[in-house]
């Protein structure tokens, strides 16, 4: 992780939060939630209730979208544990 933050790259810097949740195993948003930075995707938006409330969007739709995202965070864990970074500058 610290050679990924001196990437001077603003779309890697702006996913630092994300990959942070995925290396440490943690649920997307964790990160941003800890240091109170702002949400980088819908689904950490979704974790308000009142915009929940305010799209009419019922618990099962926000259970399922969440099950869906921690998939997805669980494979792209694995994507990223299986990189080989031996021979980046």
């Amino acid at each position: 992780m610290g050679d990924l933050k001196r990437v001077d790259d603003p779309q890697v810097r702006e996913m630092m939060p994300f990959i942070n949740d995925i290396v440490l195993g943690k649920p997307i948003g964790f990160t941003n939630q800890q240091y109170n930075l702002n949400p980088q995707g819908t689904v950490d938006l979704l974790n308000d209730k009142r915009i929940r409330d305010e799209l009419e969007m019922a618990d099962f739709q926000y259970e399922d979208l969440k099950q869906r995202a921690e998939e997805i965070r669980k494979r792209m864990a694995e994507e990223i544990n299986s990189l080989d970074l031996s021979n980046s500058k």
